[in-house]
């Protein structure tokens, strides 16, 4: 009896051992698993933010050297179009500026001496004048001057003598007058000034375009009505006269003169001319539009070498 029990009690402890070592054993081999699961996890977590950092990092220097980049681009354009600015707005300093100054201390060229084989030579100012160099007193210079020819020579000072092709004028009234006869434009008319005053002296000579002349004629305001003139003897150009249409048409002119004469029209306009020696009808005949300006000469035939003087009249109709 006592020998079984103590079997039952052996075989029962040897149960109770080999359970006692399984169940270390399973709680081992779990806490193995879960240790090395845990490990892992942490592992991974760990290279997962290491990853993430990195990549962070390099996200950032990826951005810091875009932003880098930007920057230098935007350096480089800004330096650029400020180097063109300044190549722009610099001055060429190889392009000289034109001076506004004027060099008042170059005098103009005197052509002559003021004596009568080398006479000052002169041509008149847009006023028609001509002013003199300092002539001292009771002494005279030589002038030639060019485009004077059938005006009118005026000095108004008591001082003042001109002698002219031969011919002395002096003042009267404190002016000096003396008629030119025809010369081209090209001709230098020779005029000798004495100064008759106390001390020296300059001289304004005027020229003035007589009435008559090419340069002044005189204008006929009505044509149907007659107007006469006197032309002296040696005139070369005739007498001029103006005169602007009133109405459309034609306008025949007649012409009186005291010795054979000659006329002839001139439309401005239309340049059409005609003449009375082109025609035998007593008159000359011109087509003109309301406002043509209408130039009309007459003068009377050369005689020989000589040109007579000569009273003409002259007038037109509208025809």
């Amino acid at each position: 009896m006592a020998v079984k029990v103590k079997k039952h009690s052996f075989v029962r402890i040897l149960c109770l051992a080999i359970f006692a070592v399984f169940a270390v054993s399973a709680f081992v081999g779990c806490n193995g698993d879960s240790t090395d699961e845990s490990s892992s996890t942490v592992l991974s977590d760990s290279e997962s933010s290491i990853s993430e950092s990195s990549a962070a990092e390099s996200s950032a220097e990826v951005f810091q050297n875009s932003s880098n980049d930007e920057s230098i681009a935007e350096s480089s354009t800004a330096a650029e179009e400020s180097s063109e600015s300044e190549e722009i707005s610099a001055p060429d300093e190889s392009i000289p500026e034109e001076s506004s100054v004027i060099d008042e201390s170059i005098e103009p060229e005197i052509l002559g001496t003021g004596t009568k084989s080398d006479p000052y030579l002169m041509t008149p100012d847009e006023n028609q004048t001509v002013i003199t160099y300092s002539i001292p007193s009771g002494e005279s210079q030589y002038y030639a001057i060019y485009r004077v020819g059938s005006t009118i020579l005026t000095i108004e000072d008591e001082n003042a003598l001109v002698e002219y092709d031969g011919i002395p004028y002096p003042a009267r009234k404190g002016k000096v007058t003396v008629e030119i006869a025809y010369a081209l434009a090209s001709d230098a008319i020779l005029f000798e000034i004495s100064n008759e005053g106390d001390s020296d002296a300059v001289f304004t000579l005027k020229f003035a375009n007589p009435l008559g002349t090419m340069a002044n004629p005189e204008k006929i305001s009505d044509i149907t009505k007659k107007t006469e003139v006197s032309i002296p003897a040696g005139n070369e150009t005739g007498y001029h006269f103006v005169y602007i249409a009133e109405n459309d048409g034609a306008i025949r002119f007649y012409m009186d003169a005291s010795v054979p004469s000659t006329f002839s029209v001139t439309n401005n306009t239309t340049s059409a001319n005609r003449t009375s020696g082109e025609t035998e009808e007593e008159y000359v005949e011109i087509e003109v539009v309301k406002g043509d300006e209408l130039i009309i000469v007459v003068g009377a035939n050369r005689k020989g070498r000589e040109i007579p003087a000569v009273d003409v009249a002259i007038n037109g109709v509208y025809a």
